[in-house]
């Protein structure tokens, strides 16, 4: 069984309530990654969407290496039944902030 998180405004935390899915798959990203130029001292979000069942582990890379979080790197999540979402905002982006980043999303299917 699988829980759903309902988030109301503002993000906050309204409940969870379970559900279970009728098919299981392996995660598909409906909204890829895009290539952002930011300047230094700016502020940046990146956003991934996908679908999959049951809901997947989601860890963003910066360079190859699990991003933590911290003041200036700031991750949310978000479900709904079998649509994901997960943005990755960078506060006053550095030069050390440059390079690759990727999403990386797992369940149990794949």
């Amino acid at each position: 069984m699988n829980t759903m998180i309902v988030m109301g405004p503002f993000g906050t935390l309204v409940g969870e309530k379970p559900y279970r899915c009728n098919e299981y798959f392996k995660p598909s990203f409906t909204q890829k990654l895009t290539f952002k130029y930011v300047l230094e001292g700016e502020p940046v979000v990146f956003t991934c969407r996908l679908i999959a069942c049951p809901t997947p582990e989601m860890t963003w890379f910066h360079n190859n290496r699990p991003i933590p979080t911290g003041l200036r790197r700031i991750i949310k999540a978000e479900s709904d039944l079998h649509h994901h979402s997960s943005s990755l905002e960078i506060k006053r982006v550095q030069d050390r902030d440059s390079g690759s980043y990727r999403l990386l999303a797992i369940n149990s299917e794949g």
